[in-house]
C-alpha cells in the first residue's frame, strides 16, 4: 500500500467521526509526517512510493488518538505562531491564529517611536508564544507571569530547556518575576478559558481548539477579565496599555467593565479573520 493509499484511510476514519473534510485532510498530512519525521517537500515526493515498514503501526496509533478529538498540536508537541514554532503541551492552550492580531497591536504600540525604556508583560503565560514573538517582532524586552500551578512547572522547565524559544541568549528568555515586580508598560495576557473538558466533549463544544476550550463565555471569563482590568488600572503605568483577547458575544461587557475603572480607557477592538470583535487595546490615562 502506498503512502497516498494509507493518507487517503486515515483521512477517511478522520471524517466519519465527524470532522471536517479540509480538518481532515490536514491532521492526517501533519500526522503522517510526523511519524515519518520528513519535511513537506520529501514527503510529497513520496505519495506514491511504500513507506518504511514502521510507518503503518506509528500512522495508526496518532490517528486513533486524533480520532478521539485529541488536537493535532498535543499529538504532535508543537505548534507553529508568527512564524515561530512553540512547544504545546495539554498544560497549555493551543496558540490560535487570530491570536497574532495581539502581536500585530502590540507591535504598533512597542514601535511606536517612544524613546523612554518599555517592559512588556504577558499575563497567565503558556506556551509563551505572546511574550516571545512580540519580542521577535519589536525587539522589547518582554516578561511573562503563568497563573496554574499545572502551566508554572512546565514554562519553568521550558524555559530552563531553551525548547521553547529560538535562538536568544539566556537573558533574552522571558522569566518569570518582573511582570509582578512594579509597574509595566505593556501587557499582552493570554485569554480565559471555559471549563477543562475531555477530548471528545471540547472536539463537539469547541471545535477542538484545545482541551481547556476556546473562550466562548464561559461561567468565569468576565470575571477573569475585570480581575485582569482591576490589576491593569493599578500596575500600569501612565501611558501604558493593556492589550487582551475577549470572547464571542463579550464586547459589550468588556467595555462596560472597562469604562468602570477608573484611569483605563478603550483605544481600539480588532476583529478577528471571521470578522468578529476579539482583541481590545485599552490605555492607561
Amino acid at each position: 500500500m502506498t503512502l497516498d493509499d494509507q493518507l487517503r484511510l486515515a483521512r477517511q476514519r478522520l471524517i466519519e467521526t465527524g470532522m471536517a473534510e479540509s480538518e481532515a485532510s490536514t491532521s492526517a498530512e501533519v500526522l503522517a509526517r510526523e511519524a515519518l519525521g520528513w519535511e513537506r517537500p520529501r514527503f510529497l515526493a513520496a505519495l506514491s512510493d511504500n513507506p518504511p515498514e514502521s510507518f503503518e503501526a506509528t500512522f495508526a496509533r496518532l490517528i486513533r488518538r486524533r480520532a478521539t478529538g485529541e488536537p493535532t498540536a498535543y499529538i504532535v508537541g508543537r505548534r507553529e505562531f508568527w512564524g515561530l514554532d512553540f512547544e504545546v503541551t495539554p498544560a497549555v492552550l493551543i496558540p490560535r491564529p487570530d491570536t497574532e492580531f495581539i502581536i500585530e497591536e502590540t507591535t504598533r504600540i512597542l514601535d511606536s517611536g517612544r524613546t523612554t525604556p518599555l517592559m512588556a508583560a504577558d499575563v497567565g503565560t503558556g506556551s509563551g508564544c505572546l511574550a516571545w514573538s512580540s519580542r521577535a517582532s519589536c525587539q522589547a524586552a518582554a516578561s511573562s507571569q503563568p497563573i496554574s500551578r499545572s502551566r508554572r512547572s512546565w514554562w519553568h522547565r521550558e524555559t530552563r530547556a531553551g525548547t521553547t524559544w529560538p535562538r536568544a541568549s539566556p537573558s533574552c528568555r522571558p522569566t518569570c518575576s518582573r511582570a509582578s515586580a512594579g509597574r509595566s508598560t505593556s501587557w499582552c495576557p493570554t485569554r480565559p478559558t471555559c471549563r477543562p473538558c475531555s477530548w471528545g466533549a471540547c472536539n463537539r463544544r469547541c471545535g477542538a481548539t484545545s482541551r481547556f476550550g476556546r473562550s466562548t463565555g464561559g461561567p468565569t471569563a468576565m470575571d477573569i477579565l475585570r480581575r485582569l482590568l482591576e490589576e491593569a488600572a493599578h500596575r500600569l503605568r501612565p501611558g501604558g496599555w493593556l492589550v487582551f483577547e475577549f470572547g464571542y458575544g463579550q464586547e459589550q461587557s468588556v467595555l462596560e467593565s472597562v469604562a468602570e475603572q477608573r484611569g483605563l480607557a478603550v483605544h481600539s477592538v480588532a476583529s478577528d479573520l471571521q470578522g468578529i470583535p476579539r482583541t481590545a487595546v485599552v490605555r492607561r490615562r
